[in-house]
């Protein structure tokens, strides 16, 4: 093998993974769960800016009265287009939810006050905030329907005052 062909193959190798970290590919930290018991002690969050209830609040004015789902997306991510039937979906299906799809490319007009806030590492992102501004988890890359639901389930029936454990 000679040195062209070598350094060729290292660097189609970094650009694979490059691409496949960039477009949710599953990672060992897809599921994060995040407990913030006051505003003092904000815990750090893989993913995303870790942001205390009083930012969050800030930022997103309704994670003060209601529960909040805030997906972040591409236009071009192959996962997140196959996730944004299930984001719909959580709309219709829990009116007193504010869902949120943020595309990180084309909505910075619109939401790059979110984006800027949260900072997210990889698309797709899924980030479930309880009714006060706390957040409670943080999904990264490709969830299947139950997971997403289930995840929106726990911030439904998990008392705002108590932090969940997860």
């Amino acid at each position: 093998m000679t040195l062209a062909t070598t350094f060729n193959a290292a660097l189609i190798t970094i650009l694979m993974a490059t691409l496949l970290v960039g477009c949710g590919a599953p990672t060992t930290e897809s599921v994060v769960p995040s407990v913030v018991e006051d505003e003092a002690s904000v815990p750090s969050v893989v993913g995303i800016n870790a942001l205390a209830p009083a930012e969050v609040t800030t930022v997103l004015p309704q994670a003060a009265t209601q529960p909040t789902v805030v997906a972040f997306k591409t236009k071009y991510c192959h996962d997140c287009q196959e996730m944004a039937p299930h984001i719909a979906a959580m709309k219709d299906q829990h009116p007193g939810v504010s869902v949120i799809s943020v595309d990180v490319q084309y909505d910075k007009e619109t939401y790059g006050h979110i984006i800027e806030a949260f900072k997210p590492s990889t698309v797709p992102t899924v980030v479930y905030i309880k009714q006060g501004g706390a957040v409670h988890q943080t999904l990264l890359g490709r969830q299947e329907r139950v997971t997403l639901q289930a995840s929106l389930e726990a911030i439904l029936s998990t008392p705002e005052a108590a932090p969940a454990v997860l």
